[in-house]
């Protein structure tokens, strides 16, 4: 019982790990749309194109962390589901920072 709630706690905490990096990721873009930057993503460039860039990033956001939320909660995925998520959401998140210092550093 006791490794059982462990194992729980665990997974709501990588959850929750996966909603803030998801999080991250759609303010990042927001803000390098914003400042003149192209999406690289051909999904969300089109998304853009037919929702506007704030509504569509919130829109598939949304999407993914209700989605992400049903498949922890009712489906009972766990670290392995969520690995899928954190840990390409963390590599992008280090490559969009890195993007965001060396155009700060072209414009110096």
């Amino acid at each position: 019982m006791m490794d059982e709630n462990i194992m729980n706690n665990s997974t709501y905490l990588g959850l929750a790990l996966f909603l803030v990096l998801n999080a991250l990721d759609g303010f990042l873009t927001i803000r390098m749309v914003s400042d003149g930057l192209k999406e690289a993503n051909p999904f969300m460039k089109l998304v853009h194109q037919k929702l506007g860039l704030h509504f569509g990033t919130v829109l598939i956001k949304l999407l993914l962390s209700v989605g992400a939320i049903y498949f922890v909660v009712v489906e009972h995925a766990g670290w392995r589901f969520l690995s899928l998520l954190i840990i390409p959401y963390a590599l992008l998140l280090v490559w969009n920072l890195v993007q965001m210092n060396r155009i700060r550093r072209k414009q110096q």
